[in-house]
C-alpha cells in the first residue's frame, strides 16, 4: 500500500516496505502472512518497484526457511521501533541501531535518468539483509527528521497495525479510517447502552 511521504523516492519506498512488512503480523487478529518461503517471495514481488530501484538482482536471492526466519526477526524489530518510538525513544533507537549494524547497511549511488540516486543495500547478498538495510534506513531517516511521534501502532481495540503519521499536527492514532470508524461506532454503542 503506497503512502505519500515527504521524502525522496527511495526513502518513501523504504518506509512503505517497512510498514507493509511490520503489518504482515496482525497480532490482535491472529494473522501472520509471512510464514513460508512463498509468502516472502510474494512480499518481494509486491514490492518489486523498490527492489528494482535499488538495482538488486532479486532473481539471485535464494528464499528459504532461514530467510523467512531472518525476515520475521526484522519484522519484530520494526514492530518494536514503531511501538516505542514516541514513548520510549531510546529503546526504539537502540533496536534500530542494532538492526542497522546487523544488516550490513551500506550507502550506494547510481546514476539514473540523468541524476545521481542514493540508496542503501547490504554487504550480505540475501533478501533478508537487503530488506533490513532498506527498511531500517528509511525508518532512521523518518526518526532523525521528524522524531518518534510520526511512527505509531493503531490504538483500535481489535488492531495493532503500524502506521506513519504524516498529518500536520501528528494526531493520528489509528492505522486507517476503517479502524477510526469502528472505534467511533463502538464508543457510540457503549454510550447508548450506558444511557439506558
Amino acid at each position: 500500500m503506497t503512502r505519500q511521504t515527504p521524502f525522496d523516492d527511495y526513502t518513501s519506498l523504504s518506509l512503505n516496505i517497512a510498514v507493509d512488512l511490520a503489518n504482515t503480523l496482525l497480532p490482535m487478529a491472529g494473522e501472520d502472512t509471512l510464514e513460508r518461503a512463498e509468502d516472502l517471495r510474494d512480499f518481494l514481488r509486491a514490492h518489486d518497484e523498490a527492489v528494482s530501484a535499488a538495482d538488486e538482482p532479486a532473481a539471485r536471492w535464494h528464499v528459504d526457511a532461514a530467510q523467512v526466519r531472518e525476515t520475521r526477526e526484522l519484522r519484530d524489530t520494526l514492530r518494536v521501533i514503531f511501538e516505542f518510538a514516541a514513548t520510549e525513544p531510546a529503546r526504539a533507537v537502540a533496536a534500530l541501531d542494532a538492526g542497522l549494524i546487523a544488516s550490513g547497511a551500506t550507502p550506494r549511488m547510481s546514476h539514473r535518468d540523468g541524476w545521481p540516486y542514493r540508496y542503501f543495500t547490504s554487504t550480505r547478498p540475501d533478501c533478508a539483509s537487503w530488506l533490513a538495510a532498506t527498511t531500517l534506513t528509511g525508518v532512521a531517516a523518518m526518526l532523525s527528521e521528524y522524531g518518534g511521534r510520526r511512527l505509531g501502532t493503531c490504538t483500535a481495540d481489535s488492531c495493532r497495525a503500524v502506521y506513519l503519521d504524516l498529518s500536520k499536527n501528528t494526531s493520528k492514532v489509528y492505522c486507517s479510517q476503517t479502524c477510526a470508524h469502528r472505534q467511533s461506532v463502538a464508543a457510540f454503542r457503549a454510550r447508548n447502552r450506558s444511557a439506558r
